[in-house]
């Protein structure tokens, strides 16, 4: 699980975070990352179904921000 939580998502006050609750790269535009290493914790020993989890979240987020941006 060396790949976990090296990039995690947090409150934009926190500087050991790196990533937005929108999973994107804070400070950097148009950069998202959805992947073990945005988890701020380990979440358990089999990895696989939290990732499709939070796949699953982060393709909503961009969905309506997408649906969002075009009804404007």
């Amino acid at each position: 699980h060396h790949a976990c939580c090296t990039n995690p998502i947090g409150a934009d006050s926190d500087p050991s975070t790196v990533l937005d609750g929108d999973f994107k790269v804070k400070g950097v535009d148009n950069l998202r990352v959805v992947d073990a290493s945005s988890w701020p914790n380990v979440p358990g020993w089999f990895i696989c179904t939290p990732t499709y989890m939070i796949s699953e979240k982060a393709a909503d987020v961009i969905i309506a921000k997408a649906q969002e941006e075009s009804s404007q």
